[in-house]
């Protein structure tokens, strides 16, 4: 994975390291998907998928028998809602899976426009939460009737009480 020096000082623990393309082991891939402290959480998740793509990189060059052996030991610690053979029957399409051609979704859509800075400065508040909703709703459940529900609308209309919140 390619870092930058500041996200290489804090993958390696501090110690000085410059840019560069690094193979990151299990403990220190797990430190670059998490670090949030260089940038934005926009940046973390991109730096999340660069790391599952690494990892899909990395699983393409295996033999069969070597990721059914993985998904073996790894599948104990894993709660999904794919039964076992689901999972190995994607691992045999691995070989022709294009890297290149994956789709990702953002949402909130608009990034940081989407959000509101909280006026003590103590965070965030979504500016259209029930439009956010309905975003998710089309956008990953392809359901472009959906209308947003009133549970939707009451948990936006307290999360903005709260927040004491008004949209502009």
């Amino acid at each position: 994975i390619e870092l930058d020096e500041e996200e290489a000082q804090k993958v390696f623990s501090n110690r000085y390291k410059k840019a560069g393309s690094y193979h990151l082991n299990s403990k220190q891939a797990l430190n670059y998907a998490r670090l949030r402290s260089t940038d934005s959480d926009f940046n973390r998740m991109d730096r999340q998928n660069k790391v599952i793509k690494a990892i899909v990189a990395a699983c393409k060059d295996m033999s069969v028998t070597d990721l059914m052996g993985m998904v073996s030991d790894v599948l104990p610690y894993v709660t999904t809602n794919l039964w076992t053979e689901e999972i190995k029957k994607y691992l045999l399409d691995l070989p022709s899976f294009d890297l290149n051609n994956i789709e990702t979704y953002t949402e909130p859509s608009g990034l940081f426009g989407d959000f509101a800075v909280m006026t003590d400065d103590t965070g965030y508040v979504v500016n259209d939460f029930s439009g956010m909703v309905l975003h998710l709703h089309r956008n990953i459940y392809g359901e472009s009737d959906y209308l947003v529900s009133e549970e939707v609308l009451n948990i936006e209309k307290k999360m903005y009480e709260v927040f004491d919140y008004h949209a502009e």
